[in-house]
């Protein structure tokens, strides 16, 4: 039974076959840097055994399906796509989720809280969609995040909790950039040498 795709660096164009997606076996999915097209077939994001989702650098477009759940899945890449509509909430139900980048894309909308609830995600890049409204202020629950990059959001402030991280919940060093501008023309920064703290933040437009 097939238990790894691994199809990355080809030509291959049009839809994914739907079949794969019912593949139970499968851990690792892995068809980044293609052309391939249409929507992204739902049931990957739903197979028990899959631990890693990487379909970057293609043309999928539509958007993202909301039914997904997961404690296994730690790697989600839907990078340079053209995903449209909102990030959605059930995100914050793929429990063991550590990396996930969706940049590149045309998600609209607010962020959803429920993606700063992941205690295990570590690394997270929203960069360039067309995001709008503020950072949620449960980014300071993801006890594991070390980076977060936010590049094009409209938002007017930084929450404070963003420098607010740790069991001591000590004020960390917060480095601002151009201050006389607003919060969406800073490049705020947080170095912490910490376990559990933030250590690397952007947040830019351009």
């Amino acid at each position: 039974m097939l238990q790894r795709l691994v199809v990355m660096k080809n030509l291959f164009i049009g839809p994914t076959p739907t079949e794969l997606s019912e593949c139970k076996l499968l851990i690792r999915i892995r068809i980044s840097k293609n052309f391939l097209k249409a929507t992204i077939p739902p049931g990957f994001f739903n197979l028990p055994l899959v631990n890693m989702l990487e379909f970057s650098d293609n043309h999928f477009s539509g958007e993202h399906p909301d039914e997904i759940s997961s404690e296994i899945l730690g790697l989600l890449m839907l990078s340079n796509n053209v995903m449209t509509q909102r990030i959605p909430k059930a995100i914050g139900r793929l429990t063991n989720l550590r990396i996930l980048s969706l940049d590149i894309n045309q998600f609209t909308g607010e962020i959803p809280p429920e993606m700063f609830q992941l205690k295990s995600l570590s690394k997270i890049n929203i960069n360039n969609n067309n995001l709008t409204g503020l950072i949620p202020s449960t980014l300071s629950r993801c006890s594991s995040l070390t980076s977060i990059q936010i590049k094009g959001l409209e938002t007017d402030s930084i929450p404070e909790t963003w420098f607010q991280s740790g069991r001591r919940n000590r004020m960390l060093e917060r480095r601002e950039h151009h201050q006389q501008r607003r919060c969406r023309d800073r490049l705020p920064g947080i170095d912490a040498g910490r376990r559990g703290c933030c250590n690397q933040v952007t947040c830019w437009s351009e």
